[in-house]
């Protein structure tokens, strides 16, 4: 943003973020903190802590691979076991001790002493256990968040109602969840991973066009370059919206202010 703001080709109100899976941690940090972000879109992104996601998203994607129901529940649960004594325990003699308690019988030695190296890694137990929520409910600017039925890494059930109770007190963020698609937001029948591999479309169009046409919303860009002190703040507005975020303004005056879109 800083680099990007005193470039002479570039109008400063109007730049924003748009991010996919975990570079949604990454947008919503920065808005959060950086007032001159105009908007932000994520796509799948977490809502909830990365150990909520990473169980239901393995029963989810073992069920669609054609697991039966009550195995795939099985593994859910063995994996809640493993990730309650994994970011429970940082000590390495304790965190040994219960992990070979738990497993003890239901998984093979080679597996018990791979899931110590993983659990003896500060930074996968930081990485499970961070909730994004806090610096969610501090971003400011319009939001974005898009989530796809069929994306098994963050599962929308879990994470629409999340975003929705983070972004509560933001009056220019939607939250929506679209059918029929897989975690890179490609169109799917099944959500796999291999069926990503072989799709031929990159995006699906209407992802694409629900963004494009969200990001000329006047409630998003052109609300942003019109903020007080900034390009076009001689149009009068009244400003609404959570406090203090300064993220809508009366559309009357801006419609009438920008004139007929273009193109």
């Amino acid at each position: 943003m800083e680099y990007l703001r005193p470039r002479k080709e570039v109008n400063a109100g109007r730049v924003g973020l748009i991010s996919h899976g975990e570079g949604g941690r990454a947008a919503a940090i920065a808005a959060a903190r950086h007032r001159a972000v105009a908007f932000v879109v994520m796509l799948g992104a977490a809502a909830i802590p990365l150990a909520e996601n990473f169980v239901e998203g393995g029963r989810l994607s073992a069920e669609a691979a054609g697991e039966l129901h009550a195995k795939a529940e099985g593994q859910a649960s063995l994996m809640r076991g493993i990730l309650k004594i994994g970011l429970r325990e940082s000590d390495p003699a304790t965190l040994e001790k219960g992990l070979r308690e738990f497993l003890a019988g239901k998984v093979p030695e080679s597996q018990i002493a791979s899931q110590m190296r993983q659990w003896s890694s500060p930074a996968l137990r930081t990485a499970m256990s961070y909730d994004p929520g806090p610096e969610l409910k501090k971003i400011p600017c319009p939001v974005l968040a898009l989530y796809a039925e069929k994306d098994f890494t963050v599962p929308a059930k879990l994470n629409v109602p999340a975003m929705r109770a983070a972004l509560a007190e933001n009056h220019a963020a939607q939250v929506e969840e679209l059918p029929d698609l897989n975690l890179l937001f490609q169109t799917a029948e099944v959500g796999i991973g291999r069926e990503a591999n072989w799709a031929e479309e990159t995006m699906s169009p209407a992802v694409l066009k629900k963004i494009a046409d969200w990001v000329v919303r006047p409630d998003t860009v052109v609300a942003r370059a019109l903020m007080p002190g900034e390009s076009g703040s001689a149009v009068e507005g009244k400003w609404t919206g959570a406090p203090g975020s300064q993220n809508m303004v009366d559309w009357h005056r801006v419609r009438d202010a920008a004139g007929p879109r273009k193109g």
